[in-house]
């Protein structure tokens, strides 16, 4: 016959925070203060709120260290990364600034993870710094 609705089905904020739990509960489970879990997350600037937040419990209730990239010029000083890199979130925020690489180093980048001479990568390099420029 029917089946009454599965009451374990969580909505909105309380499925937010269900979520938030386990995760937290799993990064304190493996970690320790004296080896904390390091956690590396690109393009910061695309991260919703609720991720964002998420980030910020991690680092303020457990033994997570995050570290993440974000492009500056696509971040706006009013959204929520933009106050969380201003330390108005109650976080601990060090910011190191990484300058893009010039070509010798994208040829000698591309060099070495392909094992071929810096002559034969030349063209492939250039593609990679327009690209990524």
């Amino acid at each position: 016959g029917p089946q009454p609705p599965d009451s374990t089905e969580l909505m909105g904020h309380e499925r937010q925070s269900r979520f938030d739990y386990v995760i937290r509960t799993f990064v304190s489970a493996i970690s320790q203060p004296e080896h904390p879990v390091v956690i590396f997350l690109d393009d910061l600037q695309w991260a919703d709120e609720a991720s964002l937040n998420l980030m910020r419990t991690l680092v303020m209730k457990s033994s997570a260290m995050i570290v993440g990239s974000y492009r500056e010029d696509e971040v706006s000083p009013d959204s929520f990364l933009g106050k969380l890199l201003r330390g108005e979130e109650a976080i601990n925020v060090s910011q190191i600034r990484v300058q893009p690489l010039d070509k010798s180093a994208v040829e000698n980048l591309v060099s070495y993870a392909l094992r071929m001479s810096r002559r034969l990568i030349r063209p492939l390099a250039d593609v990679v710094l327009n690209k990524t420029d």
